[in-house]
């Protein structure tokens, strides 16, 4: 059994057991006959109490196992009776996941894609040696085990994954038959495609390297990579192994790199190890004391004042210092004995005050996090971020200032290994889940030393490439020089979900800057900047001046207030919601009748006749609290309650479903609706199962809400009653001015319009590098527009990639099907994915399969299957999760006639059931056969939309004549294209066929015509025009390659 790493007297099962009691009720001390239900625990802290158990002793107990034996001495009596048959690591090749991957991971389950790292972009000038390269990696990924980690959730949580050493190849597009520019524009759009791709976190890799090829001597090195096994520290290791190993390959001389003294998921298991138990418990406690009345909020509005949503990813704005005030900096903080870092947080922390008013300031740092010396060589993802408390007590002048700053960044520091998310939820989260907020904080303010050891391959120089592209907050491609210029860390310097503001002071040893960067208004960060340089210049000025002399007449105290938790401007905060449309007046109210419940809440009076807007108003409080997304229940109109008895019926209907899915996931009897649900993972696979009984939840209303009565309110006054809305709304798909331009200017969809309606199949036609492919992967979340906006299933799929998804299902053009599984098993699998339980998808998959004809195939590998059996296959994961809308993309390309009248049928099934179905297709036929309305498109815009049958009659003509005879066929082919009722006239083998607008009708004029031509005619054939015809007649006849 493994015990933890813990205090003195914490040596048996016993004392350890009687610490995570008292960590679970907050309570020392706890003695070892103390019951966990008799001192207050109710079954969700039994649920807690479980986990903690399995961290630190390695045993799986089940929380009605703890309840019987609810007593430290009765259950480590229990655990040792039941010997080792209970470990959590028997059979399994998995540890936990660490502190600092926790929260990555469940954020990528609300937003997939918010963790990818930007790609390592290097371009390599000279001739590459590939399977050098390729054997260098593989044997990076050997050595370090968070190259090859996936992960997966086992019992409720999360844990790592590690898969045997791979062999490797380094998958290379050549893009050298390109002119350079071309060649670069398009490299660009590869990798920019490749950053914006969430990483499926259970299928890995998360480490993908690969080659674009320029040129004979000239390829670009690029490496895909998530968070959750990589950080900052981690690049300086990756550059200097992967340059040594490389170098050993291709000169014969294999590279002697030290043996790692400890492997990323040993130390995951001693860090666990460690916080379950009595260390964990006191860093806990000290939190606690050290952030008990800490406000919830920073009031610092960074947003445009006349903008009309929440700011976007804004583009980095840098103030590098001089080097004469850099130096002076540098003097002060030697003098201080502090570090320059300290120095510019002090004097943040007096800007922020200047600005803010608030005394009392909670703001976010990130720290690297490898105190222990056997991490230094590891890859993995260590750094992490931590709360920092900054109060301005009294008028201290600044160099006293500055050593109550460093005081409290080394207290910090030490205190650093508990996760930055439990802190905020053990310190803060029920006072912000008694308003309907989250506790988290949008400022964030760090230290960065720019890497020095560039990528250096022998044989090989190196430079940077240029060109790059934002895919997402905080995430763009910049790499140094080849001289290993300061570049900065590919992340967008630490920025999180939830930070809207973050400060990077970078040193490079010399001058020192200050980069902001997140979601805001750069005018208005440029100026706070600006004002940040000077308040500087001041400090080392006047560094014995007061804190209020160096503030100056700016400062807001005066107008700033404690409410319900919340530092508030509240004249500024009331004006900015009474402005909103349809608003006359606004206050901010406490409501509930019970002190202990009390909840910040905005009342707002509308204006005679009006109704006042509750996006906007969200948007105004954004503005004014960045960061906090007000629940509608806290949003109160025309000074009375907006609920009404439905609406608390609905409420309870919902608190009911998820109470009872989520106590069914954890094993428990029942739960309190007020138990907070964040980073609980088997609160989402609750959700999922609420989800497949009709309960609409979006991701936006998971993250902005903490318990479940919340939720539930939050659901009741924004989304449909369970039971009373269709699954999907009428209109399924909804494009408004959806645009995609990559960089280099290439623009490859151009303000697209497009509504797709429930139950019909849409065709979406168009030649090569027309803009369908890239359509489709916007609509269905694979590649970020640049413009415009798009909705499936009532999602955006920009703002909430991950609720989207569960709305559609892809079969796409390449065989995308897992061949290390079966054919059951990738059915299995996706329906896991989304969130069924094991034995609702094990009977999904086996009715697919029947469906789709692939019965008896379940046991088979992919790879045994026919080219039409992949292609149902496809089809039948598509459909496992029963999407609102199906994207066929090209289903029947490449297909014999057998297996394409096969699939055929299955779409004809599908129509017939009202399944929506998006399909692009090259064959008109298909096209003409089961699609409803039709899009034709080209060069990025939609050229015409209408049934199969209306297009003809607009664009083509009423029928076709084909007119067999002898004599000269061209001379009357002239004479009947010169018609203007003619469309197309063209002889050729012994025939002329004619489009024309009326062929029944113009029967007697050829004929005519053809007398006077000469031609004997033998025979005349009328049929109905083509859809491709039409398609020909708006595209064009031109070769597109």
């Amino acid at each position: 059994m493994n015990l933890p790493i813990a205090g003195p007297g914490v040596t048996a099962p016993r004392d350890v057991l009687s610490v995570i009691w008292g960590r679970v009720l907050a309570r020392d001390p706890v003695g070892p006959d103390d019951d966990l239900f008799v001192l207050g625990g109710g079954w969700f802290d039994a649920a807690r109490a479980s986990r903690l158990v399995r961290d630190a002793l390695d045993v799986e107990l089940a929380p009605a196992e703890l309840a019987a034996a609810a007593t430290p001495t009765g259950l480590a009596n229990f655990i040792e009776r039941r010997g080792p048959a209970g470990a959590a690591g028997a059979g399994m090749a998995a540890a936990p996941v660490a502190v600092s991957q926790l929260g990555m991971i469940w954020h990528e389950q609300l937003a997939p894609g918010s963790f990818n790292l930007a790609p390592f972009v290097r371009r390599l000038h000279g001739p590459l040696d590939r399977g050098a390269l390729a054997a260098a990696f593989e044997q990076l990924v050997a050595r370090h085990e968070s190259l090859r980690t996936t992960f997966e959730l086992r019992h409720g949580a999360p844990v790592q994954v590690v898969a045997d050493p791979p062999s490797l190849r380094l998958p290379v597009v050549d893009l050298s038959g390109r002119a350079p520019a071309t060649a670069e524009t398009e490299a660009a759009a590869v990798i920019a495609e490749a950053g914006g791709a969430p990483f499926d976190l259970a299928a890995g890799p998360l480490f993908v390297p690969s080659l674009i090829r320029l040129g004979p001597e000239d390829h670009l090195l690029v490496v895909r990579l998530h968070h959750t096994v990589f950080d900052d520290w981690s690049l300086g290791v990756y550059r200097r192994e992967l340059s040594a190993l490389h170098d050993g390959v291709r000169d014969g001389d294999p590279a002697q790199l030290p043996e790692l003294p400890v492997t990323f998921s040993e130390y995951a298991r001693r860090q666990r190890r460690r916080l379950a138990g009595k260390a964990g418990a006191d860093q806990l406690a000290w939190w606690r004391r050290q952030l008990v009345g800490a406000p919830l909020t920073t009031q610092l509005s960074v947003a445009d004042p006349d903008g009309g949503r929440t700011p976007g990813p804004s583009e980095p704005v840098n103030m590098v210092l001089t080097p004469e005030l850099s130096a002076r900096l540098r003097a002060l903080a030697r003098h201080g004995r502090a570090t320059p870092f300290m120095l510019l947080l002090a004097g943040f922390q007096l800007l922020l005050h200047r600005r803010t008013g608030q005394d009392d300031l909670l703001i976010a740092s990130v720290v690297a996090n490898r105190g222990d010396r056997d991490t230094e060589g590891l890859i993995g993802c260590f750094t992490k971020k931590l709360p920092l408390r900054l109060r301005l007590e009294g008028d201290p002048p600044f160099l006293e200032l500055l050593a109550g700053v460093r005081d409290t960044l080394l207290s910090a520091l030490a205190h650093q290994e508990l996760g930055f998310e439990e802190v905020l939820q053990e310190t803060l989260g029920g006072q912000a889940a008694q308003h309907g907020v989250v506790p988290h904080l949008p400022i964030m303010f760090q230290g960065l030393v720019p890497a020095r050891n560039p990528l250096d391959l022998a044989g090989l120089s190196g430079s940077a490439f240029g060109s790059s592209e934002r895919q997402g907050p905080g995430m763009h491609v910049v790499s140094g020089d080849a001289a290993g210029e300061p570049a900065t860390p590919v992340w967008g310097d630490g920025l999180y979900p939830g930070t809207f503001l973050g400060i990077s002071v970078v040193d490079d040893g010399e001058e020192l800057a200050v980069r902001a960067q997140g979601g805001f208004h750069r005018p208005a960060v440029q100026a706070l900047l600006e004002e940040f340089g000077d308040l500087l210049a001041d400090v080392v000025a006047r560094p014995l001046a007061a804190a209020t002399d160096l503030i100056g007449d700016r400062a807001g105290s005066g107008s700033t207030e404690r409410f319900l938790g919340f530092a508030l401007n509240r004249p500024r905060l009331e004006q900015a919601i009474a402005d909103c449309t349809g608003a006359r007046e606004a206050a901010l109210i406490e409501r509930g009748g019970d002190p202990a419940e009390a909840r910040l809440a905005a009342r707002v009076v509308a204006g005679r006749g009006a109704v006042p807007d509750l996006r906007e108003l969200r948007i105004r409080l954004w503005r004014e609290l960045p960061g906090s997304i007000w629940p509608t229940e806290l949003i109160v109109a025309d000074g009375s309650p907006a609920e009404t008895p439905e609406h608390w019926a609905a409420s309870t209907e919902h608190e009911s479903l998820l109470a009872s899915a989520w106590a069914a996931q954890l094993g428990l009897p029942d739960l309190d609706t007020g138990s907070n649900y964040w980073q609980s993972f088997a609160f989402l696979d609750a959700v999922a199962d609420a989800r497949q009984r009709g309960l609409v939840v979006t991701s936006e209303q998971l993250a902005r809400n903490r318990t479940l009565r919340t939720l539930a309110a939050d659901l009741a006054a924004t989304g449909p009653v369970s039971g009373t809305a269709e699954p999907a709304p009428a209109e399924v798909i909804r494009a408004e001015g959806l645009s995609k331009t990559y960089p280099g200017g290439l623009r490859a969809v151009d303000g697209l319009d497009l509504s797709v309606r429930e139950g019909e199949v849409f065709g979406l036609l168009g030649p090569n590098g027309a803009g369908k492919t890239t359509t489709v992967g916007m609509l269905t979340t694979l590649v970020l527009p640049t413009g415009g906006r798009a909705f499936v299933g009532g999602v955006d799929v920009v703002a909430d990639p991950a609720m989207a998804k569960q709305y559609l299902g892809v079969v796409p053009q390449a065989n995308d099907l897992d061949n290390s599984l079966t054919v059951f098993g990738n059915l299995y699998f996706h329906g896991r994915y989304f969130g069924m339980r094991a034995r609702t998808a094990r009977a999904r998959a086996n009715r697919m399969l029947e469906r789709l004809r692939l019965e008896g195939r379940g046991k088979d590998k992919v790879e045994q299957l026919s080219g039409g059996m992949l292609r149902r296959l496809q089809l039948a994961r598509a459909l496992m999760h029963g999407p609102a809308v199906a994207f066929l993309d090209e289903p029947t390309a490449g297909l014999d006639p057998q297996s394409r009248l096969a699939l055929w049928d299955i779409v004809a099934e599908l129509k017939a059931e009202g399944q929506t179905v998006l399909l692009t297709t090259h064959y008109m036929e298909e096209a003409e056969r089961f699609c409803d309305r039709v899009a034709i498109m080209d060069h990025g815009r939609i050229l015409a939309l209408d049934t199969p049958d209306e297009l003809k009659r607009s664009y083509g003509a009423a029928g076709i004549m084909l007119i067999r005879g002898t004599g000269d066929l061209a001379a009357l082919a002239g004479k009947l294209a010169a018609q203007d009722w003619v469309h197309e006239a063209v002889a050729a083998d012994g025939s002329v066929r004619v489009r024309a607008d009326d062929s029944d009708g113009a029967l007697s004029s050829v004929m005519t015509l053809a007398e006077g031509s000469g031609v004997k005619v033998s025979d005349v054939a009328v049929s109905e025009d083509s859809l491709e015809a039409v398609f020909i007649s708006l595209t064009g006849k031109e070769l597109r390659e």
